[in-house]
């Protein structure tokens, strides 16, 4: 309505698999192929780069969004969760409080079977939290002419960075897409 031509704004976010060596078998017709753990590395240095590349890229705070499964009758993806949580508690060890990885696991799976349970709900909640730390971009041609830098990312994944993975994405994308239109005088 009466924004500014010149004024834009952005929002990014990351989506990826569990940065450790792991691997399914999908030579068989299993429809969920055990996940396997290739590597124990008591240094988590292949997550240790991913983040250390995350933070050059993005800046802090990282917010890592976890859709893995926290409870299964046969560990699969619970494997992976134990093993990616030690990980970052490791990582958080020797990073200063203010760059400390963000961490929040949400089996989505077992929230959305659970009766009277609010997913969606769940996710916004997280969202919002995640812009309330993040924020976006805008340039300083915006209504309120100030700049401002979104600092971090939110990182999401499930095992197959699909369905959850999608959906997360789509409901934070969503609480940035408002802020923005805010930003740019579109909505109120």
């Amino acid at each position: 309505q009466n924004g500014n031509v010149d004024a834009y704004t952005s929002y990014v976010q990351h989506r990826g698999s569990i940065p450790l060596h792991w691997s399914q078998d999908n030579s068989g017709v299993t429809p969920k192929p055990d996940i396997d753990i290739n590597l124990i590395d008591p240094f988590y240095s292949t997550a240790a780069m991913h983040f250390d590349d995350l933070f050059k890229r993005y800046g802090s705070p990282i917010y890592v969004l976890n859709l893995v499964k926290a409870r299964e009758r046969t560990p699969r993806e619970s494997k992976l969760l134990v093993e990616y949580e030690k990980g970052l508690e490791y990582l958080n060890q020797s990073l200063p409080e203010q760059h400390k990885i963000m961490y929040r696991a949400f089996d989505m799976s077992r929230a959305s079977k659970t009766r009277g349970q609010d997913v969606i709900g769940v996710l916004e909640v997280i969202a919002e939290k995640i812009m309330q730390r993040t924020s976006f971009f805008r340039n300083g041609d915006c209504e309120s002419s100030q700049p401002l830098m979104q600092n971090g990312v939110a990182r999401t994944n499930c095992i197959d960075c699909l369905d959850r993975t999608n959906a997360a994405q789509f409901v934070i994308g969503k609480r940035a897409l408002g802020y923005q239109l805010r930003a740019l005088g579109v909505i109120t």
